[in-house]
């Protein structure tokens, strides 16, 4: 199940041994997080900055190129903290050699290089595991494993983003905040929408990169409806989820003091009003990486998180040919997905 997280203590194997490549922001917080799992050491570190070893924990070697990787031995795992357009041909070499890999997300800004990859680690029965971060988070796991009871979904609203991350090439907003949206609708619908309206609000050329907003809607059968607002121009940090069923509606939102709360069906939610739902402890990325070793422990070649990935990507696709054919400022009318089904 996506988001369990739980390897447990394990004390009478050995040491998973897992490599991390990549110190960038995200990198460092890998490195921090990797040796507080139990029964986990984190035995090498790439970086091409030599002072990148001032960092590690005891015991780490500091690596500065990923080839070095391919002559250690005794590695279970390698877990990827770099640019989506270098990661899967670093996964490959590195599954091809018997590593587990986990990479970020999204898994590739192209879909036939998602597709082919997903076809050679099934061919050699490889473990990767796609770090979509809020399919881990416990407020999203309860609002999954609370949805049956509330009765059929009716609507999916969705608001996230900030001041930045702003970049020149080649992640645009749609690619940087997208996948966490899609794989949670993916997630929580459990189907493929048969239509997307998308277009951009805004953009600008700021000198730190590309600003954009960008307005997002699918819709599903039975007249279900997803809307998503994305935006590395907002004033402040917003990563907030509802989703409204025939009998109540579940509020995720990562900022508010409650980071669950249920509403009656037909009232605006409103956080702070609502009925807080206990959440389990435990922070998204250490149960991600826990799920990894898991994984690994228990030689699992399960799809499931890289075919997630794939869906994802292909999502993405669509919502990017889309906005590229309809211009900097496209208004979405008439569009709609491509003939190929998007859950494939």
């Amino acid at each position: 199940m996506v988001g369990s997280g739980a390897s447990g203590n394990h004390p009478s194997l050995r040491p998973v041994r897992l490599a991390l490549v990549g110190v960038g922001r995200w990198g460092r917080a890998l490195l921090n997080t990797i040796p507080t799992l139990p029964g986990v050491r984190l035995s090498h570190c790439v970086s091409g900055n030599p002072e990148t070893a001032s960092l590690l924990p005891g015991g780490c070697l500091l690596l500065p190129t990923w080839q070095g990787l391919l002559e250690v031995s005794g590695l279970d795992g390698v877990v990827l903290a770099i640019p989506p357009e270098h990661q899967l041909a670093l996964a490959d070499t590195l599954g091809a050699n018997g590593l587990a890999v986990m990479v970020e997300k999204p898994l590739s800004l192209d879909l036939e290089e998602a597709l082919a990859f997903r076809e050679r680690v099934r061919e050699r029965a490889g473990i990767v595991l796609v770090d979509h971060i809020q399919l881990f988070h416990p407020a999203v796991v309860r609002l999954k494993a609370l949805a049956p009871t509330l009765g059929a979904l009716r609507e999916i609203r969705s608001f996230a983003g900030q001041w930045g991350p702003f970049r020149r090439h080649p992640i645009p907003v749609l690619w940087d905040y997208g996948p966490h949206d899609a794989s949670l609708c993916l997630e929580l619908v459990e189907a493929p929408p048969d239509r997307i309206l998308i277009r951009r609000e805004e953009r600008r050329d700021l000198a730190a990169g590309l600003g954009e907003t960008i307005d997002w809607e699918m819709g599903y059968p039975d007249g279900v409806t997803a809307h998503i607002h994305l935006s590395n121009v907002m004033p402040g940090k917003r990563r907030y989820l509802a989703m409204r069923r025939e009998e109540g509606t579940l509020v995720y939102d990562d900022l508010a003091p409650h980071k669950l709360t249920r509403h009656p069906p037909l009232a605006e939610p409103d956080p702070i009003d609502g009925e807080p739902i206990p959440l389990e402890e435990g922070r998204p990325l250490t149960r991600a990486l826990a799920e990894f070793v898991d994984r690994i422990r228990r030689r699992d070649p399960a799809l499931d998180s890289l075919d997630r990935g794939v869906q994802v990507v292909r999502l993405l696709d669509a919502c990017q040919r889309q906005l590229d054919r309809d211009g900097p400022f496209s208004t979405g009318r008439n569009s709609r997905s491509p003939g190929q089904p998007l859950g494939c």
